[in-house]
């Protein structure tokens, strides 16, 4: 199925911080994804001072009124939280009468592939702090943009079916080609839907509860391209048009355009674009391996308040610019200042170092 860049972002960012490094704020206990939406009867956002819960399952949200949407979300959760929360410690199977545990399995598939299991890891990681943060700020989602994210996703499932040449349903395709009953399929689906919508929300909150810029960029290997793209802006050439010739970053297919910087000391792209003013062309900036020009479009000043204030401004600013790599990875460097993360036990297991 078709991802879009953040999401792949979930998978493919460094892991950082696998150790708590005495940060002493309380992991929040686990909500049902369904609790984040608008009209759910689930408790809300918990501060930093409420008590941990040691161990935390995903637990299905009572039944209640509410739209059909959500009392069909509900019903998957439940689906979910029924495949969850037997397993406990207990073997996942056995072999020869021998039980298989999850710590064996977790040891053949580090022999296997190392790299692939700690890319889920990172992403299951990322997930929660999306999760507790979001829990912290008390975001809501519409059930109505949750169905349709849904939607849009088992469109892609159905043109890939096309794209396959089959001439089966869904349901039949999810069974057969996937190997997964469709309804938990469905529902792990719609699961993991919402986990992406808050941390897109929370994301973008963070980013507009800090002072930003936005910026074009031109990145160039060498010195002498660097020459060329700077006589060339000194006669009169558009910025954004050099960008999406010269640049050789990702951001150069939209003219350059980096919707949002956020200021980080150790950052020298942020400390060039905080230093540039608005409407001029900062750098060039050297780094190890390229040059930088950056053009200073417009300075942000910091939004204050809760979430019911800072909803309205991220819901439009999500419609206009999707959350980018740079965003998301500057939000998860600082936002495991907040949060404990500990791999240790998991660490120790595989016997890898990181």
């Amino acid at each position: 199925m078709k991802h879009t860049a953040f999401q792949g972002v979930l998978l493919l960012v460094p892991f950082v911080g696998c150790a708590s490094g005495g940060r002493d704020l309380p992991e929040p206990p686990a909500l049902p994804a369904e609790a984040f939406l608008e009209g759910s009867e689930a408790p809300g956002a918990l501060g930093a001072t409420e008590a941990r819960v040691e161990t935390p399952s995903v637990q299905p949200v009572p039944a209640g009124p509410g739209t059909p949407a959500q009392a069909e979300t509900r019903e998957a959760e439940s689906a979910v939280a029924d495949d969850l929360g037997d397993l406990g410690p207990r073997p996942v199977g056995s072999v020869a009468g021998q039980p298989v545990t999850a710590e064996d399995l977790l040891l053949e598939w580090n022999d296997i592939s190392s790299r692939e299991l700690w890319l889920v890891t990172e992403r299951l990681v990322t997930s929660r702090l999306a999760l507790a943060e979001a829990q912290r700020m008390n975001i809501r989602l519409e059930p109505a943009e949750v169905e349709k994210r849904v939607e849009s996703e088992r469109r892609e499932l159905r043109a890939e079916i096309v794209r396959r040449g089959l001439e089966i349903e869904e349901e039949d395709f999810i069974r057969r080609q996937l190997k997964l009953e469709p309804k938990r399929y469905i529902a792990r689906l719609r699961r993991a839907t919402i986990h992406q919508l808050l941390a897109e929300r929370a994301v973008r909150a963070s980013s507009l509860s800090t002072e930003s810029v936005m910026v074009r960029l031109i990145v160039v290997e060498d010195q002498a391209s660097m020459q060329e793209v700077q006589a060339a802006l000194d006669s009169g050439a558009d910025f954004a048009e050099m960008a999406q010739r010269y640049s050789i970053d990702e951001s150069a297919k939209e003219g350059g355009l980096v919707p949002f910087v956020v200021w980080q000391e150790h950052a020298p792209l942020a400390r060039l674009a905080f230093r540039t003013k608005e409407g001029e062309v900062g750098g060039p900036l050297d780094t190890a391996d390229h040059l930088f020009l950056v053009k200073v479009e417009t300075f942000r000043p910091a939004l204050e308040g809760d979430w019911q204030t800072l909803r309205v401004p991220v819901e439009r600013s999500l419609a206009d610019f999707p959350v980018s790599d740079g965003e998301f990875l500057s939000w998860k460097l600082a936002i495991e200042e907040r949060y404990p993360v500990d791999l240790s036990a998991l660490v120790e297991l595989l016997g890898t170092a990181r």
